[in-house]
């Protein structure tokens, strides 16, 4: 025979469920953007080759940081780069 859930029933199963998404939220790491990408980064996020992130780097369509030789960008600068390329189609 069928069970009736009551009101109260109903409230105890919701307060447990909350109870247990805070603890999973807490248990996992906070997830951010990384504010600064390497090139392999940027090759994949774009979908360009070596040579074609070199070429934008090389005319300055693409600003980047260089330091100790490692190739850094900016997540931000990335971003409003790609914005700039969408408004000029319009």
């Amino acid at each position: 025979m069928p069970q009736i859930l009551t009101y109260e029933d109903f409230k105890e199963f919701e307060a447990r469920i909350l109870k247990e998404i805070e603890e999973i939220k807490k248990a996992l790491p906070s997830i951010s953007p990384k504010k600064w990408l390497r090139s392999s980064d940027i090759k994949e996020l774009l979908g360009i080759s070596h040579g074609k992130l070199q070429t934008m780097r090389n005319n300055r369509e693409i600003p980047f940081t260089v330091i100790g030789g490692t190739i850094f960008y900016s997540l931000e600068d990335v971003n409003k780069m790609l914005d700039a390329k969408k408004q000029r189609k319009f």
